[in-house]
């Protein structure tokens, strides 16, 4: 019998009260299945408990530095005090098993009843993204794009160069299996043995890739040739930048780098054509971030300097160029200008990819394709009923547009007034105002509805205009593509699944760090070397400028811990060399004692560029 809210189960409901249910969290023994068979089950909170029984406050202690008595005051305090929030920043979501980290606070949140209430739960702080524009992923020109994770492209393509081995992914996979295959072309063991540690590891993340869970474009044996880098620092940013430097450094590998950015950067000093792109502050463009419920602009304060044009105009005109010249090579007969997209079942037609990148001319501007964006995009549009019952929270010229233009079914003079407003100031989104303060999974809580997208109400519908209709529930409104529910209809904190099960990463519980090795390749080196953000600019960006450069020491150095510096009669501001398997440099010491690892800060003032070595 399927439990209610659960995948399968029609009732859509977590209200075990209403079905008399009452489950048992902590239960260990047996039971009979539907087919007569016995087994032996345990629940996950029983599981949860018997892998942390050895994580006693002492234990902790002596893994993390921190005092048991600070740690036992700690799990009293989120125990007790309703409700309590954990705030993530921009770092502890960068280490080595940031899934777990990310789990673990996770969970103790909805342990301690902190999840869909107004002051708790899991929160991120983060930067500026279009995190609740819907409507950008209904652009159509990004729908036929192959995303894909930088890290994962970087590695199968750059660093372990999988495509010299002229097989596809399946193929590799099953080589690796047979065991003709041992080694990468980087020269690291694989193996499908699961004693082999890190060599098993990297054959799992090629059967994944084989498998199709997880998306690297082109596919092996084919490689990059060309690429184009939009306002990113890539030889900074991408994993493995000693790898990704010898691949900008060498035509045969990669022919053509075209940089787009404001800047130039250390990817600008290997590009081939540098676009030069308007700043922040020289077009106009919509902001918003997960950590409030604003639409905010950036208006132009003054036009685009020199050659420097805004992003979209940039694209836009190089989907024009393409659409030319593939015209010529269509009536000289060198190439029919369509390119078969196997892989996502598609035809693309370069003879007229500016007209469908403009919209058949309609996107020309970028006011043009910020309207395009939020007349796409639910969190523009409150629901009529709500809107009627809460009108008072809104403000007069956002009850003027609402009523007299997006009521009427004038959706297009509704969505200019918008854009008017934010060139002002930033507005609330109007699907968000009467809501606020905003409590993420509220819904699921007091509607007792499944996780993470409602259920059956994920698909339900208001028309919030003539004609014009959108997602009911909120959750759906700014978080888009997210599933209806998942297998058991609730936050799932044990992932049954045979990579994790592999990994003993079921449960979101402490895993050994890893170490990386000195040169020998076999000796675990004494200290952990990361580089973190650094404290004197925004990542890479003016990092450069005076007074940024008057609050550093204006050249490479490391920050070391107090304790390791004094064992190795280190003093600040010595010259040091630094090695691993990877290689070596020499620089100044910074001693710091917040740093209890070896940390690496950005190696260059000028051209910033973080060196982060993967074990």
């Amino acid at each position: 019998m399927l439990a209610p809210g659960t995948m399968g189960d029609q009732r859509d409901s977590l209200d075990f009260a209403a079905f008399n249910l009452d489950p048992a969290l902590d239960f260990s023994g047996n039971v009979t299945l539907s087919d007569g068979e016995n087994v032996e089950i345990q629940s996950v909170f029983t599981l949860l408990q018997e892998e942390l029984k050895i994580y006693t406050p002492e234990k902790v202690t002596e893994i993390t530095s921190v005092g048991a008595k600070t740690l036992k005051s700690l799990a009293h305090d989120l125990y007790t005090i309703k409700p309590a929030m954990i705030v993530e920043g921009g770092g502890t979501n960068h280490w080595f098993h940031n899934d777990i980290n990310n789990r673990s606070m996770i969970l103790l949140m909805a342990l301690t009843g902190n999840v869909g209430k107004s002051g708790s739960g899991f929160n991120q702080y983060t930067g500026q993204y279009k995190v609740w524009l819907s409507g950008l992923g209904k652009y159509g020109m990004i729908l036929k794009a192959r995303p894909q994770n930088g890290t994962l492209f970087v590695w199968a393509h750059y660093d372990a160069q999988l495509w010299r081995l002229g097989k596809n992914f399946p193929e590799l996979a099953t080589a690796i299996e047979k065991g003709t295959i041992t080694k990468l072309p980087n020269g690291v063991a694989v193996s499908a043995d699961p004693k082999t540690g890190w060599a098993y590891n990297y054959y799992l993340l090629i059967q994944s890739l084989a498998k199709k869970w997880m998306p690297v474009y082109p596919k092996p044996p084919k490689r990059p040739k060309a690429m184009i880098i939009w306002r990113a620092n890539f030889l900074n940013q991408g994993k493995s930048g000693h790898r990704t430097k010898e691949w900008f450094a060498d035509e045969t590998l990669l022919e053509l780098i075209v940089n787009i950015d404001f800047r130039v950067t250390s990817t600008g000093l290997y590009s081939d054509v540098i676009l030069p792109a308007a700043t922040w502050y020289e077009k106009f463009d919509i902001e918003t971030t997960p950590m409030h419920p604003y639409l905010q602009a950036q208006s132009a304060c003054i036009k685009p300097l020199y050659e420097s044009r805004t992003d979209f105009d940039i694209f836009k005109d190089m989907t024009r160029r393409l659409q030319d010249e593939s015209k010529k090579l269509v009536a000289s007969g060198e190439w029919n200008g369509k390119w078969n997209d196997t892989e996502k079942k598609q035809v693309i037609d370069f003879t007229t990819i500016y007209d469908k990148f403009s919209a058949g001319g309609k996107l020309e501007t970028d006011v043009q394709a910020v309207k395009f964006i939020l007349e796409k995009s639910p969190m523009m549009y409150p629901n009529p009923d709500e809107y009627r019952q809460n009108k008072k929270a809104f403000a007069p010229e956002m009850q003027k547009l609402i009523e007299g233009k997006l009521f009427t079914g004038d959706v297009s003079g509704y969505l200019d007034g918008l854009i008017e407003l934010i060139k002002e100031a930033p507005i609330p989104f109007p699907a968000a105002q009467y809501k606020r303060p905003l409590v993420p999974f509220a819904e699921n809580v007091e509607q007792k509805l499944p996780w993470p997208g409602g259920g059956k109400l994920a698909s339900e519908k208001v028309e919030v205009a003539p004609g014009v209709k959108m997602p009911k529930l909120y959750a759906k409104k700014f978080l888009g593509m997210i599933a209806p529910k998942t297998l058991t209809g609730r936050q799932q904190f044990y992932i049954d699944h045979s990579y994790f099960l592999a990994s003993h990463n079921e449960l979101p519980i402490y895993q050994e760090p890893e170490y990386d090795l000195l040169p020998d390749g076999k000796t675990p080196a004494p200290l952990k070397f990361n580089s973190p953000h650094g404290r004197w600019g925004t990542h890479s960006t003016f990092r450069d400028i005076d007074v940024l450069l008057r609050l550093q020491r204006g050249e490479v150095i490391i920050m070391m811990g107090t304790e390791d510096a004094g064992t190795r009669g280190i003093v600040d501001g010595d010259v040091v060399s630094v090695f691993n398997q990877y290689g070596r440099m020499v620089c100044k010491v910074k001693v710091s004692p917040d740093s209890p690892d070896l940390v690496l800060a950005p190696p260059s003032p000028i051209f910033p560029m973080k060196i982060t070595y993967e074990p």
